[in-house]
């Protein structure tokens, strides 16, 4: 009867294991899927087929850590770890990260520096452009070459713990906008003395956060004056419009309508002093380029690249200064890094970085 019992229980029990492993199958090879299909990328976390994602952060200190050094001359700039107040989004953000310059730690009265917020792509925690990024070695590299001067870093977060496709909007996913807008700014001007003037403050955005980028640009001129964006698209968007207006704008029509940048810029007319900096995928030279011209080490990505075009051009319209670059690469974190490495001296110019040369934007590419 023992024998029957179990012969009877590894039977079923060699069902069960098979049908783990087969479950277990399909789940891994939906996984490869999902992290390997182009396409509207900015839906998906923009480091999901990144080998680079465990690579260690920056060493952070807390804030409390900065009263000692203050006045202290600093060879590398420093990361701190900060937790900006909710009190007028009720935004539930993580802990995001502030990049402070050797300069500022020059004098017990750092100058006032301009600052760039560093937006990462949907999916990423604050510290992706900092980490994955690597924007702190390249904001240092830039430093020691310009007497330890290069602007604030920002490293905001967009998703909050939820870690929601918010689109930099405000909505039922939570009001990131008034986050970056109305909270972020007003705390590391008054917390690290960063200037306060438009003139002062760009924004940096990669996948997802390019769009952010643009978006906030065009939509709040009185903050922000530079931007660059690395593989964004047109304007917020889930996909289809209505899922964007019901999901990401609770059904909003003139919310929808507000963050509509082409419909923003036509209607603002004039920018006085707005200038962006497109970055697209593609093989440098060529024109018209479809999916099916890509190849191992470039990824060809229409979408984004007529989003640049088309922003661009109707940008200069209405006085923004842009141009549209296009840079072998993957729609993966190496390309976003080249990409800041590429552009921090033309925006920390442009922001009137103490020591830093104003340059013009070379034409575009396409």
């Amino acid at each position: 009867m023992i024998g029957v019992f179990f012969l009877l229980f590894s039977k079923s029990m060699g069902k069960v294991v098979g049908w783990l492993r087969a479950f277990g199958a399909l789940t891994i090879l939906l996984a490869l899927l999902a992290s390997n299909t182009p396409g509207r990328i900015g839906l998906i976390p923009s480091a999901s087929a990144d080998p680079e994602v465990e690579d260690p952060i920056p060493a952070a200190i807390d804030e409390k850590g900065l009263d000692a050094l203050r006045g202290v001359p600093q060879p590398l700039g420093k990361l701190v770890r900060v937790d900006i107040p909710d009190t007028v989004s009720h935004f539930p953000h993580r802990p995001e990260y502030v990049y402070l310059p050797p300069a500022w730690f020059a004098s017990k009265q750092p100058p006032q520096l301009p600052a760039v917020m560093m937006i990462a792509g949907q999916g990423d925690s604050p510290e992706y452009w900092a980490r994955n990024g690597q924007a702190v070695q390249i904001a240092n590299d830039f430093a020691a070459e310009h007497g330890g001067n290069a602007p604030i870093l920002v490293f905001v977060d967009f998703g909050g713990y939820s870690n929601a496709d918010t689109e930099c909007v405000n909505g039922p996913r939570g009001n990131a906008e008034d986050h970056l807008t109305k909270e972020v700014p007003q705390f590391i001007v008054s917390k690290f003395g960063a200037s306060p003037a438009a003139s002062s403050w760009g924004l940096v955005g990669w996948s997802m956060g390019g769009t952010c980028a643009v978006t906030l640009a065009v939509t709040h001129p009185e903050q922000f004056s530079g931007f660059v964006d690395i593989v964004g698209f047109l304007r917020p968007s889930l996909g289809e419009d209505a899922d964007t207006l019901g999901e990401l704008f609770g059904g909003n029509k003139a919310a929808y309508d507000q963050h509509d940048n082409l419909a923003v810029m036509a209607q603002r007319g004039h920018y006085p002093r707005t200038a962006g900096w497109f970055q697209v995928t593609g093989h440098p030279g060529r024109v018209n380029e479809a999916k099916s011209d890509s190849d191992p080490n470039v990824w060809v990505d229409p979408d984004s690249t007529n989003a640049a075009t088309t922003l661009c051009e109707a940008g200069r319209k209405v006085g923004i200064a842009c141009s549209v670059y296009v840079g072998p690469g993957r729609h993966l974190w190496p390309f976003a890094r080249s990409t800041f490495a590429d552009s921090l001296p033309w925006l920390a110019g442009y922001l009137h970085t103490p020591g830093v040369p104003e340059i013009p934007l070379v034409p575009s590419d396409i």
